[in-house]
């Protein structure tokens, strides 16, 4: 979701326009008028606060816009606060509101404060509305349309170079000693390249005020040429000052250096210049957290975990919501809808996707879950040797897809020899045999597994098997416990599907066979750690293998 891309034709954006300057007019009045009057403020933090005429000014704005717009959906600074986490951003239409942007300016009557009204389509900001009711400005763009201050148009500066820039940056909310270590280094460093670094404390307003430029209107609060900021608080920030940025002739980027995306809580605006002759390059040099949150955001969980063990920079950057929210999606995306999934993710796990992640029963797929068998077998003759007794070894073996489809394996073979033919379910040991491997379908209901097959090809016999997922650490999904294994003779041409009675989990019946053995639990292994697992040991050298 870039800041680029075309919105949809169907949404009316004039009338969008001014149902957003009329509501911004009226918030603004609420603002204006508690100027001088004693302030109700209220903590989020030691540091974030959020005041009644915060509150006065959502309800104001929203009231206007689900009277105009009843279909659009609406994501606000007040609103995600109240109920622990942000709702996602979607194709519809899409409010993005922040009532009075610069609370803590407000508070002490520093006149940097504003409303702010985005509007997203398609995943993008396209219409702005900025308004400093205490300076009397109004700034304003719809995407093609240009930008304007009080309807005058407005262009980003001309500075060509990164030594005579005017950069602005925000310090945020957090105050733990590894943010601000990293914060003041970006500025000391910057201070080295650049003429001079502001802080104003409203993310809306910085970005409007690279988008007016030094020819901006005489009297205007202040002129930029460039404005980062990382971890701000959401979407609101910075959606309507990023289209009316771009309006006006300037860049938003992301500040690794990447396209940007509005639900991110980071962005880098400059007057197009910088930017075009590579000078921004120097606050992404800058950025060491935002571009390791790019290289972590490729990696697997067990990545994340394995990153985070590295030191306390890694451990606190793979921690970032967005990585966790991500793989989230992938996980639990087949079975859960999008609004299904913010309904989890509040209730029961507090609005935080990294518990999610862990404490949510899951399958894994990136790897195998492996069941090693041994049973003692009489009679066995090797070679010239006759052997009162024999240990007999094999393994039984799932590899589970995101598609709810699984592959499925018996054989005497160690992982390292079969995983290719569990990863290419579709090789057969010869010509005329039957299958190496056996697909099948699974379905999970919290932490039971239902698994069947079709059993030799057959038209009525299944495999089907009750596995219940466990964890031996935190968030693993590591074990595969078996409750029930079973051969399964259905009607021959019947029409029911695969699992239609398997996931009740019995498939009852004089057709039910169980087995007696081979019920150990499962144990996973990675495709990383598939060479290195003790399963791959022969029973000359373990007998018997403890799953724990």
């Amino acid at each position: 979701m870039t800041a680029t891309q075309k919105p949809s034709t169907h949404v009316d954006l004039d009338e969008c326009m001014r149902v957003a300057l009329e509501a911004a007019t009226a918030a603004g009045s609420i603002i204006r008028e508690a100027w001088d009057k004693p302030r109700q403020v209220h903590l989020k933090t030691s540091v974030d606060l959020v005041t009644e005429t915060d509150r006065q000014c959502e309800e104001e704005i929203y009231s206007r816009l689900r009277a105009a717009f009843p279909d659009h959906a609406f994501i606000g600074e007040e609103g995600s606060a109240s109920q622990g986490f942000t709702a996602e951003l979607t194709d519809a239409p899409t409010w993005l509101v922040d009532p009075v942007d610069g609370t803590t300016n407000f508070v002490h009557r520093y006149p940097f404060t504003c409303v702010s009204i985005g509007l997203a389509v398609g995943g993008a900001p396209v219409l702005g509305v900025v308004a400093n009711p205490i300076l009397g400005e109004v700034y304003r763009a719809v995407r093609g349309g240009g930008a304007f201050l009080n309807n005058e148009p407005i262009h980003a500066s001309a500075t060509p170079d990164l030594q005579s820039a005017l950069f602005a940056t925000e310090l945020g909310i957090r105050r733990d000693d590894a943010f601000l270590d990293a914060a003041f280094a970006r500025i000391r460093e910057l201070l080295r390249g650049a003429r001079s670094v502001r802080c104003g404390g409203s993310c809306a307003l910085n970005l409007c005020s690279v988008a007016q430029g030094r020819r901006g209107r005489r009297g205007s609060a202040v002129a930029l040429d460039a404005f980062f900021e990382l971890g701000l608080g959401g979407p609101w920030d910075m959606a309507a000052g990023a289209v009316i940025l771009e309006e006006a002739g300037g860049k938003v980027l992301d500040p690794a250096g990447g396209p940007f995306n509005v639900m991110s809580r980071r962005v880098l605006g400059t007057n197009g210049h910088l930017a075009a002759q590579g000078d921004a390059a120097l606050i992404q040099r800058l950025l060491p957290d935002e571009l390791l949150l790019a290289i972590l955001s490729k990696l697997p969980a067990s990545g994340l975990g394995v990153a985070s063990c590295v030191c306390r920079q890694w451990h606190r950057v793979a921690r970032d919501p967005s990585l966790w929210q991500a793989l989230c999606q992938e996980a639990f995306g087949r079975t859960l809808d999008r609004s299904a999934l913010l309904t989890q993710v509040r209730d029961p796990h507090g609005g935080s996707w990294r518990a999610m992640y862990l404490d949510r029963p899951r399958l894994r797929y990136d790897g195998v879950y492996c069941s090693r068998n041994t049973y003692i077998k009489q009679g066995i003759r090797e070679w010239a040797v006759q052997n009162a007794v024999h240990m007999v070894c094999y393994f039984r073996y799932y590899r589970f897809c995101a598609d709810g489809t699984f592959v499925y394996r018996t054989s005497p073979e160690p992982l390292t020899r079969v995983l290719r033919s569990l990863t290419h379910p579709d090789q057969r040991a010869k010509a005329g045999a039957a299958p190496v491997v056996y697909v099948g379908r699974y379905a999970q209901r919290g932490s039971t597994v239902h698994t069947s097959l079709r059993y030799n090809d057959s038209r009525a016999t299944e495999l089907r098997a009750r596995l219940t997922l466990r964890s031996t650490v935190r968030g693993a999904n590591n074990r595969l416990a078996v409750d029930s294994f079973f051969s399964w003779d259905g009607v021959e041409g019947s029409s029911h599907s695969l699992l239609e009675e398997g996931e009740a989990g019995e498939g009852a019946g004089e057709g039910r066979r169980p087995f007696q053995r081979g019920l150990n639990p499962f144990v996973f292994v990675s495709y990383q750690q598939a060479h290195k697992s003790p399963l791959n040991l022969p029973v000359t050298q373990m007998d018997y293998f403890i799953p724990g």
